[in-house]
């Protein structure tokens, strides 16, 4: 292997794809969702006559999300320091805003996102990902 280049582990890999993709469809579906209320003048009643209506925070959060995602995903990719902590310290601040928005404690199959994003930060914090990263690590020594 050539003089300064780092192989990226495969866990890395794996979660800047999922990253990437997930925020693409994300923002894919904030953009149908804006055609369809573009397109008609009915749209916003449709949806809300639908057994399972999203509110506008819902919609804003889709953009949001997207754009995090896509950024992030696309850096840890390239090996960005950055991406991995945008990733890192966004979810949890995300969740926090939610939680505070919902007014009422999360069931099981909302909070089920928490198992994911635990195994994605063990990962992302292993040696391997931070020798990755260009992160050193710090000894806990007293001096």
């Amino acid at each position: 292997m050539a003089e300064g280049l780092r192989r990226r582990p495969r866990a890395v890999t794996f979660i800047g794809r999922f990253l990437l993709v997930s925020g693409v469809l994300s923002l894919c579906a904030f953009a149908l969702y804006q055609i369809g209320r573009a397109a008609s003048p009915d749209f916003e009643a449709g949806v809300r006559a639908f057994p399972i209506y999203v509110p506008a925070m819902a919609v804003a959060s889709a953009l949001l999300n997207g754009l995090a995602y896509t950024v992030s995903g696309l850096g840890i990719l390239r090996g960005r320091a950055w991406a991995m902590w945008t990733y890192v310290t966004y979810v949890p601040a995300l969740a926090l805003l939610v939680v505070l928005g919902m007014r009422r404690p999360l069931s099981v199959p909302e909070a089920f996102w928490v198992v994911p994003y635990m195994v994605f930060v063990v990962l992302l914090l292993r040696r391997s990902s931070r020798e990755f990263f260009g992160l050193r690590a710090t000894p806990l020594s007293p001096n």
